[in-house]
């Protein structure tokens, strides 16, 4: 009786984030169209892809692959031996340390921007392209954050056996992405599409 139960649990938080998945692809499709019909082709798409590619590659670094393959089995197998105060100040020791590395990298790379912008990501940019690079850079970094503890939390969360919110998470961050470009392109520009991944 008990096994049938695991496994109805199983499949139904399988079919959970396989839908969510699912859906979060589409999105991403209809983030794409929506970009490319607010903005084209030109300098500031240029300047936006640029722009993420740093924010992106320091959580994917930093937190990404480090929160997956550490974090959340050690926090589950805290919860299997029924210690849920070890296992929650293994989070909170986790949440403060991703706060303050990524914080401390964002500021530096924040710092560095002007100088990671023209000799590293994008070399080949005017002086104009690049100051906008710059500037939108320094507003995705604050993303890499919010996704560094954000991953934290998500992890937990799957520990415990909650699907529904972390497969819910990159539906909600293609979502804002598209509001940033449909409601804040108009004041912002570009700048849209910055706050939006924030």
């Amino acid at each position: 009786m008990a096994l049938q139960a695991d496994k109805r649990q199983i499949a139904r938080a399988a079919s959970i984030v396989m839908v969510a998945f699912a859906l979060s692809r589409l999105l991403g499709l209809v983030r794409q169209v929506t970009i490319a019909g607010q903005f084209g082709t030109g300098v500031e798409m240029d300047a936006y892809q640029a722009a993420f590619r740093l924010p992106d590659l320091l959580f994917q670094l930093m937190a990404g692959g480090a929160l997956g393959s550490a974090f959340i089995p050690t926090f589950t197998g805290y919860l299997a031996r029924s210690d849920r105060a070890g296992a929650w100040r293994l989070a909170s020791a986790v949440v403060n340390l991703v706060l303050v590395t990524l914080t401390l990298t964002a500021v530096l790379a924040a710092w560095a921007a002007p100088w990671l912008v023209r000799q590293v990501i994008a070399p080949g940019f005017d002086a104009h392209t690049s100051a906008l690079t710059v500037r939108l850079m320094r507003v995705m970094l604050i993303s890499t954050v919010i996704f560094g503890v954000s991953g934290v939390v998500m992890g937990a969360l799957n520990a415990h056996q909650h699907f529904l919110l972390p497969a819910v998470a990159p539906m909600l961050y293609n979502l804002s992405i598209i509001g940033g470009a449909l409601l804040l392109a108009s004041p912002l520009g570009v700048m849209g599409l910055a706050v939006g991944v924030v």
